[in-house]
C-alpha cells in the first residue's frame, strides 16, 4: 500500500502537473484510502508493535495524499515548484493566499486563508 500511494503521487502530482493527470491522480489516492480501511493488524503487542506503528503511517499518509492532491487541484496557476502544464502562469489576483485543508465529518474540505503581506512586495521569483 505505502508503495501504491507513492507510486501514484509521484506519476500524478509531481513537479508538471495538469487538471486531467491530477483528477486521476485524486481517484486512484481514494481507491486506496478505501482499501486501507481493510487493513488488519495481526499482532495485538503492546509494546514496539511495528504492525501498528506501519498501519498509523499508512494512515497518516493516506491523508496528507489526499490533501496534497486536493489542494493542487484547487490551485490553477503555476507558483514556484507547483508548474501547471495547463495554467503556466502565476496568478496572484486569484491565487495568492493560503491553501488551508481541514478535515470535517471525515471528509477533507479546503479553504482559503489571506497571506499578510511584510514589508516586501510580492514578486515571481527569477532564477
Amino acid at each position: 500500500m505505502r508503495a501504491a500511494v507513492r507510486k501514484t503521487m509521484f506519476e500524478h502530482f509531481g513537479v508538471y502537473r495538469s487538471e486531467d493527470q491530477m483528477s486521476k491522480g485524486l481517484d486512484e489516492v481514494r481507491q486506496l484510502k478505501r482499501r486501507c480501511a481493510d487493513v488488519f493488524i495481526h499482532s495485538k503487542g503492546r509494546v514496539f508493535n511495528q504492525a501498528l506503528i506501519y498501519a498509523l503511517e499508512l494512515d497518516g499518509m493516506m491523508a496528507v495524499a489526499e490533501v496534497i492532491a486536493m489542494g493542487a487541484l484547487a490551485r490553477k496557476e503555476s507558483r514556484g515548484s507547483h508548474a501547471r502544464t495547463d495554467y503556466t502562469k502565476r496568478d496572484d489576483e486569484n491565487f495568492l493566499f493560503h491553501t488551508m485543508a481541514y478535515l470535517r465529518d471525515g471528509t477533507v474540505e479546503i479553504e482559503y486563508e489571506t497571506v499578510r503581506l511584510g514589508k516586501f512586495p510580492v514578486k515571481e521569483r527569477a532564477y
